[in-house]
């Protein structure tokens, strides 16, 4: 069951990663606060969803556009949402890492190709990664993690106290 609900999450994520979603300053508590929403299903589903950190790494040929969010379903169950839109070959993100060295596997990650030219194909992989709200969302610090796939290289990606203390507030 748990695994067609976190399936689900990646259709309705993609869709809704849309800008209404985006914080512009995931420094500023306020305008996290602004971003942050709700869904509730018809059957009983509540989650509450952080606004949408959007990161671009790469040159001005090839670009991985990186987003992440907060997420807290139901079970108060916490997660960290990793998305990434690229060129070329898959990625096949695996885990984030902490700078406490925690290595945390990504669950029911998500691979799709949307295009694909004579040059290459777009992919967009979506994962979460399990976070423990007293290990992870305390808002003491920025939580810097790096995002790790088996090809290509990783990531690095900053979620400010102030995006974790408003979601926190609200999340609970």
């Amino acid at each position: 069951m748990m695994k067609f609900v976190i399936v689900s999450l990646v259709f309705l994520l993609s869709a809704c990663a849309s800008n209404q979603h985006v914080v512009q300053n995931p420094y500023s508590k306020a305008d996290v606060a602004a971003k942050i929403y709700e869904h509730k299903s018809e059957f009983g589903e509540h989650r509450i969803y952080g606004p949408v950190i959007e990161v671009s790494y790469g040159n001005m040929v090839i670009v991985d556009d990186l987003s992440v969010q907060l997420m807290k379903t139901e079970n108060d169950n916490y997660y960290l949402r990793v998305h990434n839109y690229y060129q070329k070959d898959w990625k096949y993100l695996e885990s984030i890492t902490t700078l406490d060295k925690e290595t945390i596997p990504l669950q029911e990650v998500d691979r799709n190709v949307s295009i694909c030219t004579q040059m290459a194909c777009n992919h967009t992989e979506v994962g979460f990664a399990p976070l423990s709200k007293a290990r992870h969302l305390t808002g003491m610090k920025d939580f810097k993690v790096r995002i790790n796939g088996r090809r290509h290289g990783s990531m690095v990606v900053v979620l400010p106290k102030a995006y974790i203390k408003a979601f926190m507030e609200r999340a609970g």
